[in-house]
């Protein structure tokens, strides 16, 4: 009851790479044209990240999509129509990099879709646009049947356990307009904790009774003859496993190990005045990393000179400002780091910069 889907219904060629982890998740921008929504981490600001990654520049997404391995991408964000030219340019971009058969899915609200924007995405080479609809909101319903004559539509809507009328109308008003509805279970989360105030939260943050509600609501939606699909909290959290195990198996050094979960293990030298902690991501931001690294890099060096370590079994990290090596090295070591004013730890992470580690063991 907990997978991809309780009932059977062909899946929608994103949904099913998703599972499969060979998506890239592009969060187009955080802003969008509803002056209430979310100003919170990437919400409420125009930045763009793929997968768990800030970029500065264009080109950073076709890398990311080369290191991930993707053979399709998710364009998402807080409203990517409010930044439509970086869409079109974005698709195309990934249209030229990768051949038409690199999968492109547009998932947006349905706020400022217009025949005309919809026209400028699908020719610039989009395959397949779902829409993030509101069980509490019905003004923009409506937008929907712009997309109709596009063969690759759908929905994709939260089970509220409280709004199952509501629901069932939102499912009606799209006959004829969609092929797919997905209805995932609902998660407390920054964007919709208002809504949930008078629910029940469960400890993984899921909604109580929000799971049956979505299975009642899958069987009204395949006797009114849609193609529809559960996607449950715990498919979410495997969906990103699967995209970061392959993701850990095209970066991870020779020397690190890489898990059944998708987390990278290995040795980690920090400088005493960086190591992980509460505002660890926000002293990297503030520092000059230039000099830092340039610290690290005669660091390594002297390590090589007095430890004999080969040259290739260390590393510089430019992001996190830190050396990376093995954790027999670190173990075998450890005295010397310390008597250096280092602290070598063994650390278990997720392989992204912005991801706080997993377990830092200081030795």
């Amino acid at each position: 009851m907990g997978g991809r889907s309780f009932l059977k219904s062909s899946l929608p060629k994103s949904l099913r790479l998703s599972y499969e982890g060979k998506m890239l998740n592009i969060f187009l921008t955080g802003i969008s044209s509803k002056k209430n929504d979310l100003n919170k981490g990437r919400w409420g600001k125009d930045l763009t990240y793929v997968n768990e990654t800030r970029i500065m520049k264009k080109n950073e997404v076709i890398e990311e999509a080369r290191v991930n391995n993707a053979v399709g991408a998710i364009i998402t964000g807080a409203d990517p129509l409010m930044k439509i030219d970086r869409c079109v340019s974005y698709i195309g971009m990934l249209k030229e990099a990768f051949g038409k058969d690199f999968y492109i899915q547009l998932l947006i609200p349905p706020t400022l879709v217009t025949p005309q924007r919809l026209e400028r995405v699908f020719l610039a080479g989009l395959d397949e646009i779902s829409f993030r609809m509101s069980v509490h909101e019905r003004s923009d319903w409506s937008k929907v049947r712009y997309a109709q004559k596009y063969a690759a539509t759908s929905i994709v809507f939260d089970a509220f356990p409280n709004k199952k009328n509501e629901a069932k109308a939102l499912i009606d008003a799209m006959k004829g307009r969609v092929k797919h509805i997905i209805i995932r279970e609902l998660e407390k989360n920054d964007s919709n904790e208002h809504l949930c105030k008078d629910l029940k939260v469960k400890k993984n943050n899921s909604i109580q009774d929000s799971e049956e509600t979505a299975h009642e609501l899958v069987k009204y939606a395949l006797k009114k003859k849609y193609h529809a699909h559960y996607s449950s909290s715990k498919m979410k959290h495997t969906t990103t496993k699967e995209r970061m195990k392959l993701r850990a198996k095209q970066v991870a050094r020779k020397y690190e190990k890489v898990t059944n979960e998708g987390t990278i293990v290995h040795g980690v030298i920090y400088l005493p005045e960086i190591i992980p902690s509460a505002e660890y991501h926000l002293k990297l931001q503030s520092m000059n990393k230039k000099t830092v690294v340039k610290k690290l890099f005669r660091i390594k060096r002297d390590l090589q000179r007095e430890l004999r370590i080969q040259f290739d079994a260390v590393d510089v990290d430019p992001e996190k400002l830190r050396l990376i090596t093995d954790t027999k090295t670190v173990q075998h070591h450890a005295r010397h780091l310390k008597s250096m004013k280092l602290k070598p730890a063994i650390v278990e992470e997720y392989p992204a910069a912005e991801v706080p580690e997993l377990q830092v063991e200081y030795l």
